[in-house]
């Protein structure tokens, strides 16, 4: 799943995206026509997997409106805190974390709307506390192991059975955010927004 944003020179919107792969010939500053999208009560629209998306003609967008756009989709990024206090944070609370990877679960799956999601549990820990922390979709597979040192932005605290834990990405009402992580000493990069794109 992906958020993108849509503007032209009228306004802009927030487009929840099932299928990223989707956008795979699309590129920053497209314009596209979207056909058999939904829209939602909170006044965005999502793209199910019987959407169609093709390019079309250019469309000229004020930079103030692409701006804002973009912001809609890429929040400000979560200040970070030590491990140890993701456990009394409230949940739903935004945060960003940072440490190593003690133990990395293989990836299974759940259905989310019928539909099978990869998921990945890997325990983060710094020097005082670990946590758990889920994986979903394309970051599941992500090419980081164990000893790893890996810093994520943006990501929800949940809790299970008593236990505060770390949702990379759930239902899409839940967690509206980017998320980003490293790895060293094979640095890999990620994110799950798009900057604006055009709407014709």
């Amino acid at each position: 799943m992906m958020y993108v944003a849509l503007c032209d020179a009228t306004g802009h919107l927030k487009v929840t995206l099932y299928e990223p792969s989707k956008l795979d010939n699309i590129t920053n500053g497209s314009t596209i026509i979207i056909r058999n999208y939904m829209v939602r009560d909170d006044k965005t629209i999502a793209i199910p997997s019987q959407s169609q998306i093709f390019k079309s003609s250019n469309l000229q967008v004020p930079e103030n409106l692409s701006s804002q756009a973009i912001s809609s989709v890429r929040p400000p990024t979560a200040p970070p805190i030590p491990i140890k206090e993701v456990h009394v944070s409230p949940v739903k609370a935004l945060t960003s974390v940072s440490g190593v990877i003690a133990q990395d679960e293989l990836p299974g799956q759940v259905h989310v709307r019928g539909e099978p999601v990869p998921v990945r549990t890997i325990l983060l820990e710094d020097r005082e506390a670990k946590v758990k922390v889920a994986l979903w979709r394309n970051e599941s597979g992500a090419q980081t192991q164990v000893g790893d040192f890996v810093s994520i932005q943006n990501i929800v605290v949940q809790n299970d059975k008593g236990e505060n834990f770390l949702l990379q990405e759930g239902q899409p009402s839940r967690n509206q955010c980017m998320f980003t992580y490293f790895s060293v000493p094979n640095v890999s990069f990620s994110t799950d927004t798009y900057d604006c794109i055009t709407s014709k």
